[in-house]
């Protein structure tokens, strides 16, 4: 395991992934590392549940620049924990990310009868992804649903547009949760 000190990042190889820097070292008990990025909320859950686990951490609030410059709270925030901590806290949001997807799914199976894709939308998509005619659009992305390893929100406080995503082992699809209109299916990436 090597750290990089410009990123705060422990990993594998020797060479940083996240910027290439060269000059790595091994981590010590004290440096602390990235844990993750993620919106207010759940970086909030995370936080206290990290305190329940007595983990140390460290939050830095980013946002985008339109917040920045209109001097509106930051969305998100990168949670550092120290190394000696890092493989219980990442075991800590890999549960956390298992629950939420199961949450995710149940809602989207509830509101199946809901899902919707435009005509035009449907069109495009089939023929991006070489759908035959005879195969059910809804029911395709249900059965992506189904097969999905991770499903996740955008967590995103910056607006109206907030998606739900899930990954399967070969698409990603993208759902409007209010209206639950199938926004995109893409092949996933290798």
């Amino acid at each position: 395991m090597y750290y990089c000190e410009k990123c705060n990042a422990a990993f594998e190889p020797e060479r940083c992934p996240v910027c290439g820097n060269k000059k790595t070292r091994e981590p010590r008990d004290d440096d602390y590392c990235f844990l993750a990025e993620q919106g207010k909320h759940r970086s909030e859950v995370l936080m206290s549940v990290l305190d329940a686990n007595e983990i140390p951490y460290s939050a830095v609030p980013v946002g985008t620049g339109v917040e920045s410059i209109f001097g509106m709270s930051l969305s998100c925030n990168r949670l550092y924990v120290p190394f000696g901590h890092l493989d219980k806290a990442n075991g800590i949001m890999r549960e956390m990310e298992a629950e939420k997807t199961e949450e995710l799914r149940a809602k989207l199976f509830e509101n199946a009868n809901s899902f919707n894709i435009p005509p035009k939308t449907e069109k495009k998509l089939r023929k991006k992804l070489k759908l035959p005619d005879e195969t059910n659009f809804i029911s395709f992305c249900l059965d992506i649903v189904k097969g999905a390893t991770k499903i996740t929100d955008d967590d995103s406080n910056t607006g109206a547009w907030r998606f739900v995503y899930c990954f399967s082992q070969d698409y990603t699809l993208s759902i409007e949760p209010n209206r639950f209109e199938i926004y995109a299916v893409r092949p996933a990436k290798a």
